[in-house]
């Protein structure tokens, strides 16, 4: 059975996730919200929803994600600073290959927030930040056990390993290959970003803005959730923080450099040191995380400079993302590439422009 508009009710009736005084009157809606999977946004009230996703029985790799996500539920609930982060695992239906989240009906993910006020917040900033550091101090892996950290495949991304495309790929993901063939110093920074993955940390593993939806609480207070948890993993904090950075960075290209009519002869490194908002964003980010860390001093400048790395690689796995369906890398790609290989070169500029911004404070 595949879920539809017309056929979900009736289905959450049966499992007693909805009461009949629920639909009187067809107030509830469904709306259809899918990405990768069938995902579906069911508006109960005003204050109430529930977000209901389901894989293709026939997706053996679709099934493995979803039973992933559904363990780290699961998981979280063990450790209390985890499980603040996540919404409520209602129900799971292993027949239907499905899953139900609590929804929060007027959050919105960041990237949404972003695109909407067209500004860069503090405020939003310090949000992301200590919710991640409170995520990567919630769970020591001394305290999980030998069942659950056999649960965990401790891979670093693939996209550090990246050396051939498969049979079929888009030719805007060969053009990528050719481009990583042609700038050897790029290739090899981030193979060696693999090679010095950490096993420290239960790590999110698709931190982005994306992934972090923000809403008022009924003491108007802002609050921030994380979704998404396919790609649990323990690995390496960077790229969780990583992840982040490079979301600012993405939305910088897509929403001022590439908007721009003349890319020729343009530093990306000094218009980046000139987006003072941007930074100021990406530094409270930053200062929320090491807060929440208690990191000080030449440790915290240490993990900057390796978060940063682990940022611009997360900028050529998004140009993957981006040219899996396209013909060529188009202008917002290539600059994604070009700011990544400048970013890899020179990770000390970058993280000095941030570094200081706190010592001018």
């Amino acid at each position: 059975m595949f879920f539809t508009a017309s056929n979900l009710v009736h289905y959450l009736l049966s499992r007693g996730l909805l009461r009949s005084a629920d639909v009187t009157g067809n107030a509830v809606m469904v709306l259809d919200a899918r990405r990768r999977n069938r995902n579906f946004k069911v508006i109960i009230d005003a204050q109430r929803g529930l977000f209901v996703k389901q894989v293709s029985a026939d997706d053996a790799a679709r099934r493995l994600t979803l039973e992933r996500e559904i363990v780290c539920y699961q998981l979280a609930a063990q450790f209390p600073q985890w499980a603040s982060l996540v919404p409520d695992l209602i129900d799971h239906d292993d027949r239907r290959q499905s899953l139900v989240l609590q929804l929060f009906p007027h959050a919105e993910n960041i990237r949404e927030y972003h695109v909407r006020v067209a500004a860069y917040s503090t405020t939003i900033g310090g949000l992301i930040g200590e919710g991640l550091g409170r995520f990567h101090t919630a769970v020591p892996l001394s305290a999980l056990s030998e069942k659950q950290q056999v649960f965990f495949r401790r891979k670093p991304s693939w996209i550090l390993s990246f050396k051939e495309a498969n049979d079929g790929a888009s030719g805007a993901v060969v053009q990528l290959l050719r481009y990583l063939q042609e700038h050897p110093e790029l290739a090899m920074r981030l193979e060696t970003l693999g090679s010095l993955w950490r096993f420290e940390h239960v790590i999110h593993g698709d931190m982005k803005w994306d992934n972090c939806i923000v809403f008022v609480d009924e003491n108007q207070e802002a609050q921030m959730k994380i979704v998404d948890w396919e790609l649990l993993d323990i690995g390496d904090s960077c790229w969780d923080i990583g992840g982040i950075f490079h979301s600012y960075w993405v939305h910088w290209i897509q929403y001022q450099v590439n908007r721009r009519v003349d890319h020729k002869d343009l530093n990306l490194f000094e218009e980046f040191a000139k987006a003072e908002a941007l930074i100021a964003a990406m530094r409270a980010f930053w200062l929320a995380y090491i807060s929440a860390l208690q990191l000080t001093g030449e440790a915290g400048e240490a993990l900057l400079l390796r978060a940063i790395e682990h940022g611009a690689a997360r900028l050529v796995l998004t140009v993957y993302e981006l040219a899996h369906e396209a013909a060529r890398l188009f202008g917002e790609t290539q600059l994604m590439l070009a700011l990544s290989e400048r970013i890899l070169a020179v990770p000390e500029q970058f993280a000095a422009c941030l570094l200081q911004s706190i010592v001018d404070e």
